[in-house]
């Protein structure tokens, strides 16, 4: 059992105010969130609050725009959040330190032409090179297009990862 909470993103506004068709994510986040992901944790904050839910448990996960909405919200939110999965996301390499006590997930499809899989490469490159710990995964999906949501969450080792992490 779980709760799932699925905000979406307001039409004309963005999780992460970044741009994910740059080749690059460096240098794009600011120092704050947008509104429409401060609703978004709050909406969370509230849920836990309210509802039987373990608060060692509570996981971030997105797709695309949500995607880099992903790895906004677990680096700023750290230790919030007990792991993350962005998928076909991007987030800001300058930000690699701030996931320390995270585990993350990132996967994308190798062919992806909206939000290009070289994103998602900086920001493992980036951990790695800060050293974060406790772990960092990519998979990367070959001949795949933007949709690697649709693999990545048919497979049940995503669920068996992302439910045995608890901090």
């Amino acid at each position: 059992p779980a709760y799932v909470i699925f905000p979406q993103c307001p039409e004309g506004e963005t999780w992460s105010d970044a741009t994910w068709n740059n080749e690059s994510g460096e240098g794009s986040f600011k120092d704050s969130p947008g509104v429409p992901l401060t609703q978004a944790l709050n909406l969370v904050e509230k849920i836990a609050s309210t509802e039987p839910v373990d608060p060692s448990r509570l996981y971030v996960a997105g797709l695309s725009m949500g995607g880099l909405g992903t790895w906004y919200a677990a680096a700023g939110q750290s230790p919030r959040f007990a792991a993350a999965i962005a998928v076909c996301g991007g987030g800001d390499p300058s930000w690699a330190s701030r996931y320390a006590g995270v585990p993350l997930w990132a996967i994308h499809g190798g062919a992806d032409p909206v939000v290009l899989p070289s994103r998602s490469r900086e920001m493992v490159i980036a951990l790695t090179q800060a050293g974060h710990h406790p772990e960092i995964r990519y998979s990367e999906y070959p001949g795949v297009g933007h949709d690697s949501w649709t693999a990545a969450f048919s497979d049940d080792e995503t669920f068996r990862w992302l439910f045995s992490q608890s901090r």
